[in-house]
């Protein structure tokens, strides 16, 4: 026999879309982002699931190898890499610049930061979210 739903079944709750991606992510008892401090300003760095869609898709080609200059007969990437026929840089520089976008990248370098600070922070909330999703055994 069917009844009625129960309350929370039927309960509704408004929230913004940051009070909605900060609580579920620390419901999920993970950092929502990392902010490095400069004497320019603030940089954040988000959870792997907060990264806005281009800031993703930069990211998607870094990761890829998209971005680099390939093979005419394979179709992989020539070696060394190269971008628009140049020596390309190196993937960890590539990967902050995709992050950050080039601006901010511009004027977190300029304020004494360095790429590696960005991948690190970055590497760090992904290997946080694999343990999470690595200890939950659904």
């Amino acid at each position: 026999m069917a009844g009625r739903p129960s309350k929370s079944m039927t309960e509704r709750r408004k929230l913004s879309l940051d009070d909605f991606r900060q609580q579920v992510i620390e419901s999920k008892s993970q950092l929502s982002s990392i902010v490095l401090e400069t004497e320019a300003g603030e940089f954040e760095i988000p959870h792997p699931m907060l990264i806005s869609d281009e800031a993703q898709k930069r990211l998607e080609i870094v990761q890829g190898g998209e971005d680099l200059d390939k093979d005419k007969e394979t179709g992989q990437p020539v070696y060394p890499p190269k971008i628009g026929n140049k020596p390309a840089e190196p993937l960890t520089i590539r990967t902050a610049r995709a992050l950050l976008g080039d601006e901010d990248h511009k004027r977190f370098i300029a304020a004494g930061g360095h790429s590696n600070d960005i991948t690190l922070a970055w590497e760090m909330l992904v290997q946080e979210q694999k343990e999470l999703a690595q200890a939950d055994p659904k």
